[in-house]
C-alpha cells in the first residue's frame, strides 16, 4: 500500500458499503486465497470458513469456482484444497516483476552476516507483512522469514516501520483496516504507534523488542518506491543477546539505514523520481 487515493481511503473504512465499484465476490475470493500461506498448505471448507469468517455455503461456492478456473486444486483423498497452478503462476509472475530483489539480496546478506541475524524485505498485505526476499546470517537464530512468510503487522518492527512511514490519512486507513480485519493487531499497533513514530522521527527506524517472539529483537525501516507505488520495509531480526537495544542504536540501525541508501536507486527505477523522506510522512 502506498499513496492511497482518497476514494480508496474512504472505501477502506467500510469496503463494499456505498461503493458501487466494489465487487464483494471478488474480495471474498481473495480472502479465500489468502488462507493458503504456502503452496503445500491443505485446507478444507470448514477451516477456510473459520479463517475468513464467511459462511460455509459461501466458501463452498468460492472454492468450487476457484478450482474450476485453476486457482485451487481439490484433493479428494484429503477432502481439502491446495493452491492451484493458476495461483502459483500468478505469484511467480509478480515475483518476476520484482527483478530488483536479485540486486538487493547481496546487501541483505552482508548485513545478516555482520550481526548475525535474519534480514528481510517485506511488503504489506492486509494485517501482515510478507517477505519477498530474505537472507540468513551465519549462525543466526532461525525465525519465520522464508520467502512468502507472513508476520503480524502490529507486533513486529516491520509492521511498525510501515505504519510510521505512511502519511496521516494513509495511517488512519491502515488502522481502520486492522480494526476490521484483526482486532488483536489493531490493539497492538494502536498501543505502540506513538513510540514507533517517535523512534522513526529520532532514528529513522522502528523497533520490536521481544514483542513478537520472545528473546528476538527486531529493527526495520521503510523506503518509498515511486516506480512500484509502495513502501518496501527492510527488517532485521535476531537474538536479543546479539541485538540488544544499545547495539541496535549504535551499530545495526545505522547499518540498516546505510543499506537503504545503497538500494534506493534499485527501487526507485527512475532516478529523477525523488524518494519521499520518511520525516515528510509524519
Amino acid at each position: 500500500m502506498g499513496r492511497t487515493s482518497r476514494k480508496l481511503v474512504d472505501a477502506a473504512e467500510a469496503p463494499g458499503v456505498g461503493d458501487r465499484g466494489f465487487v464483494n465476490a471478488v474480495a471474498k475470493a481473495f480472502d479465500v486465497l489468502r488462507c493458503f500461506e504456502g503452496y503445500h498448505v491443505r485446507l478444507g471448507n470448514q477451516e477456510i470458513a473459520r479463517r475468513t469468517g464467511l459462511p460455509k455455503s459461501t466458501v463452498s461456492r468460492l472454492t468450487y469456482t476457484l478450482t474450476r478456473i485453476g486457482y485451487l486444486a481439490y484433493l479428494p483423498e484429503d477432502l481439502k484444497y491446495k493452491l492451484g497452478e493458476g495461483a502459483a503462476a500468478l505469484g511467480s509472475g509478480i515475483l518476476r516483476g520484482m527483478d530488483f530483489r536479485v540486486a538487493v539480496r547481496p546487501h541483505l546478506q552482508e548485513l545478516a552476516d555482520h550481526i548475525p541475524a535474519v534480514c528481510g524485505m517485506t511488503i504489506r498485505d492486509r494485517a501482515d507483512m510478507v517477505y519477498i526476499e530474505h537472507a540468513i546470517g551465519h549462525r543466526a537464530a532461525s525465525v519465520n522469514s522464508a520467502l512468502g512468510a507472513r508476520i503480524p503487522i502490529g507486533a513486529t518492527a516491520a509492521g511498525r516501520a510501515y505504519a510510521a512511514a505512511l502519511a496521516p490519512a494513509e495511517r488512519e486507513a491502515l488502522l481502520c483496516d486492522l480494526k476490521r480485519q484483526d482486532r488483536e493487531q489493531w490493539d497492538l499497533l494502536a498501543a505502540c504507534l506513538p513510540r514507533a513514530l517517535a523512534e522513526q522521527q529520532r532514528h529513522g527506524y522502528a523497533l520490536s523488542l521481544g514483542e513478537h517472539i520472545e528473546h528476538i529483537n527486531g529493527v526495520a525501516a521503510a523506503l518509498w518506491s515511486p516506480a512500484h507505488a509502495t513502501h518496501f520495509v527492510f527488517t532485521v531480526g535476531g537474538l536479543a543477546a546479539t541485538m540488544p537495544e544499545e547495539r541496535i542504536h549504535a551499530d545495526i540501525g545505522p547499518r540498516l539505514l546505510g543499506m537503504l541508501a545503497k538500494v534506493r536507486d534499485l527501487l526507485t527505477g527512475v532516478e529523477q523520481h525523488r524518494v519521499r523522506p520518511l520525516a515528510e510522512t509524519l
